[in-house]
């Protein structure tokens, strides 16, 4: 199969120019300039629009996708816990499964190839299984009880060793039990996860809640707020010692190796120093971000030390697309500094970084997957990086050589 496009995006080089990409087998054999090719075999002629890597969707949770908006925002994030607690309360396996299946197609519309979707433990995993996507499931395993905590680490380790494998390509999403967030999970039970453990045949991530509000920072720091109060009445609090929620964690010796610590939003400088010495990334969920209102997200911290930054949509309880093309433009609007090029990478090669996957997704490569989004062409007085960011659907998009979503002219 050939794909020729006006301009071609790979992240590995200069925009190309009047050239296309030979898949085969699912995987880019070839990309050199259209008069290299002949016309034999099937062609997708994509006129008037602009090729790039598949993006990289590093934190979302699909099951919430049935919400038509944002829940209005309560004005504290432990109201809005309580709120969404309800909301999920309320739903049947079918509202799950229909949520699934809308959140899927917002995914792909918006540029998305590879997704880490963050699920509740009995969560029915066929409608991601069924879907084009790739990438990474993640079981959050909660509780403040002991009891009911060990019973969702169990639940959530038997669905691990159940997974999709196949033999010719290996694992199209990969099942992995992860920690939901400091203050939601006994430690003991935390240990469990983040120890040697059979999911790192995988080779994948951990990936946890962490830093994310204000009020988590107050719950670790100063033992008061509303989440402190929240937990108390709950009968459990973490034994934090005056210390932000990245040291509990590092002082307990639960902070694990390259994992995707999801927003950190609240930090102080030894936490930077920490999260190098860990080798995280940090995943942005940039409208998220900007529903809670939360403190200006330390980007510049990051970058300036060098922290992989990864891009995420979270979910529609708190954001009002599943677009990561939408994301990206948040974040350029928000960061004027950057450039569309560096936003881009956080959103492609800093996501398949942040997944253990830098060999397969994240760059149009010879022998990496054909994961390929195609943008239209908006404004030929821009470039075509700059055209990227002015779409929040895409005109294309094809995952392991399969096209999800074609405007195209074939021959």
């Amino acid at each position: 199969m050939l794909i020729k496009a006006p301009y071609i995006v790979t992240m590995e080089g200069p925009v190309l120019k009047d050239h296309a990409i030979c898949v085969e087998g699912g995987k880019i054999v070839q990309i050199a300039p259209q008069k290299e090719f002949s016309d034999d075999g099937e062609v997708i002629n994509l006129s008037n629009t602009i090729l790039l890597p598949g993006l990289i969707n590093c934190h979302c949770h699909l099951e919430l996708s049935q919400l038509p908006a944002p829940l209005p925002y309560p004005g504290s994030f432990v109201l809005w816990i309580d709120e969404l607690t309800r909301a999920k309360l309320g739903m049947t396996p079918a509202d799950t499964e229909a949520a699934i299946k809308i959140g899927i197609q917002k995914l792909l519309a918006g540029g998305t190839t590879t997704v880490a979707d963050h699920v509740s433990v009995g969560t029915d995993l066929k409608p991601l299984f069924d879907s084009p996507l790739d990438g990474i499931v993640y079981l959050e395993v909660m509780g403040i009880e002991r009891q009911r905590a060990e019973k969702f680490y169990e639940e959530a380790k038997r669905k691990m060793d159940r997974g999709p494998w196949t033999k010719d390509h290996g694992l199209k999403f990969k099942i992995i039990p992860t920690p939901h967030a400091p203050y939601s999970l006994l430690p003991e039970i935390f240990q469990k996860l983040t120890s040697p453990h059979p999911h790192t045949r995988a080779s994948a991530p951990l990936s946890i809640h962490i830093a994310e509000s204000a009020e988590e920072f107050l719950l670790f720091k100063e033992n008061c707020g509303p989440l402190f109060e929240f937990l108390q009445l709950k009968g459990k609090t973490p034994p934090s010692q005056n210390e932000t929620p990245i040291h509990y964690l590092e002082r307990l010796g639960l902070l694990p190796d390259r994992f995707m610590a999801i927003h950190a939003n609240y930090l102080e400088d030894e936490d930077i120093t920490a999260l190098l010495r860990a080798e995280a990334t940090v995943v942005h969920c940039p409208g998220s971000h900007a529903y809670f209102e939360h403190d200006r997200f330390p980007m510049g911290f990051f970058l300036d030390a060098e922290i992989n930054v990864a891009l995420g949509t979270d979910s529609l309880a708190s954001n009002e697309s599943l677009s990561m093309l939408r994301q990206m433009q948040i974040v350029l609007d928000t960061y004027p500094e950057l450039t569309p090029e560096s936003v881009l990478k956080m959103a492609t090669l800093n996501g398949a970084k942040a997944l253990m996957r830098e060999t397969e997704i994240g760059s149009l490569k010879v022998n990496k997957l054909a994961n390929i989004v195609g943008v239209p062409l908006r404004n030929n007085s821009k470039s075509p990086l700059d055209n990227i960011l002015l779409s929040e659907k895409g005109c294309f998009s094809m995952i392991r050589g399969i096209c999800t979503l074609d405007q195209s002219i074939r021959r």
